[in-house]
């Protein structure tokens, strides 16, 4: 990994570098430990080999700027090699921790990358480790959102995860410097049916424009936008776990609008489709939530076979929330950590 930066001063603003070498700036770490409040993930669990007593490894708060905020000092800061490493280690150890619910990790570590973040905009550091630090934040947040999919929303926001996504991936795809065809092809299915999306692919370079990752993430955008389900789901079905975790949010819209156009071409008073066929179609883990969806669109399931009658299609009170069967065996830490050379 490179490790070289840059500082890049805005007009009128005075450049700040940081001097910290630890995760979290000692006065911080001090006043936490003095008030309790330490979290419980900044505490090593109690089976750590080697550890003796109660070991604890304070990373830096999020704390959001506004009015009365102090200005940090640069012992407040942490330089972008620090930076590097404390992201390593929220991805490497605190991902990989099981004694507490993932959730709460996922919480933990939101916070934590929020402040890398702020870090590298109060510093307005720039360069290659800066877009590392990016794609290990934007690779977090589609594993979180695969992992907590049907997580209560008062644990995981999908909403404001997908956020934070969105704020990596565009610093990534938009900066003009230097292009991941991983993550264009992330921009692209989290943004599906977005036409200044596939404006800005299109314009990208051939050899970027190219690769097969973001060509078939514009054909997932064309399907989508087109409703071509049965091309969609067959895609859909070739991505990588964390190009699946980005395009969760429309599979309920895409198995809804395939059943509003089965319901329409397939009518027919003395026969229908195999359930068998519509799981496939749907992209379904198995053909007993493919008969529950069916007769949750008002379509009749008749033993192995789908029965559709004209205006027999309805939409439910409530949309189901169902997703996509990740199948995978690869720690969030090896998910998050791939290689970064295509």
């Amino acid at each position: 990994m490179c490790t070289s930066y840059e500082h890049s001063a805005s007009w009128g603003n005075p450049l700040l570098a940081g001097t910290c070498s630890q995760f979290c700036p000692p006065e911080e770490s001090e006043r936490r430990k003095a008030l309790r409040r330490l979290h419980v993930l900044e505490v090593s669990p109690p089976h750590t080999e080697g550890a003796s007593g109660c070991n604890t490894v304070p990373v830096k708060e999020f704390i959001r700027s506004g009015a009365g905020h102090v200005t940090p000092v640069p012992s407040d800061l942490r330089p972008l090699s620090v930076l590097v490493d404390a992201i390593t280690y929220l991805i490497t150890r605190v991902c990989e921790r099981s004694d507490y619910p993932w959730w709460l990790v996922c919480e933990f570590v939101t916070n934590r990358l929020q402040s890398i973040r702020q870090d590298i905009t109060y510093q307005q550091l720039t360069g290659s480790d800066v877009d590392y630090i990016c794609q290990l934040a934007a690779r977090f947040h589609l594993y979180a959102q695969y992992r907590l999919w049907r997580c209560p929303v008062d644990k995981f926001d999908p909403k404001l995860n997908r956020d934070h996504l969105q704020q990596c991936l565009v610093k990534l795809v938009r900066q003009g410097i230097v292009s991941y065809p991983e993550f264009e092809a992330y921009h692209l299915l989290v943004n599906l049916g977005n036409p200044h999306s596939v404006q800005h692919a299109l314009q990208l370079s051939n050899d970027l424009r190219s690769h097969p990752c973001v060509v078939r993430a514009l054909c997932i955008s064309r399907s989508y936008m087109e409703n071509n389900y049965i091309r969609w789901f067959r895609l859909v079905s070739s991505l990588s776990p964390l190009e699946q975790s980005a395009v969760l949010p429309y599979v309920s819209t895409m198995r809804r609008v395939a059943l509003s156009i089965v319901s329409k071409a397939y009518c027919s008073r003395n026969s229908g489709i195999p359930i068998a066929t519509m799981s496939t179609w749907l992209l379904m883990s198995d053909i007993a939530s493919t008969a529950e969806l069916c007769t949750m669109y008002g379509l009749e399931v008749r033993g192995d076979t789908v029965s559709i009658k004209r205006g027999a299609f309805t939409l439910p009170a409530k949309e189901p929330e169902d997703g996509l069967d990740i199948a995978h065996k690869l720690s969030p830490s090896h998910l998050i950590l791939p290689s970064l050379i295509f």
